[in-house]
């Protein structure tokens, strides 16, 4: 597993504009003043939204490339009108195929990270081979 997630929040108008804009289409919404399941109240509204979910780390890594490009060329950078955001690229470890992880950020990806304004976060999730 190669995932990378896109989590946003911000005005529920703005959310709507950047759905349409970037061609984002959700996996889970949220809405300010709704409950969680822990019972506490979100504070603002959003989403997540897959931005790539491949075999490798390397067409993963090449797939949130893109999307930052997308993201350039239709001059979103983050905070974008009241809206936050991060990418969370996660991969699985422990495997007798992959016991350790990672992803190679080059000079450039890492420029276009820093211009789209985006936080990343990083998350290693457990393997079995069974």
């Amino acid at each position: 597993m190669n995932l990378a997630t896109l989590r946003v929040e911000g005005p529920d108008e703005s959310l709507g504009q950047l759905k349409e804009l970037l061609g984002l289409y959700p996996d889970v919404e949220w809405r300010a003043g709704e409950r969680r399941r822990n019972g506490s109240v979100r504070e603002s509204s959003g989403f997540n939204a897959t931005v790539a979910d491949e075999e490798t780390a390397g067409d993963m890594t090449a797939r949130v490339h893109d999307f930052l490009n997308r993201c350039t060329r239709a001059q979103v950078s983050f905070p974008w009108r009241g809206i936050q955001g991060e990418i969370d690229v996660g991969f699985d470890v422990g495997s007798s195929e992959r016991f350790a992880g990672g992803f190679r950020l080059s000079p450039t990806y890492i420029q276009a990270w820093a211009k789209c304004g985006l936080s990343l976060v990083t998350t290693a999730y457990p393997a079995s081979d069974g």
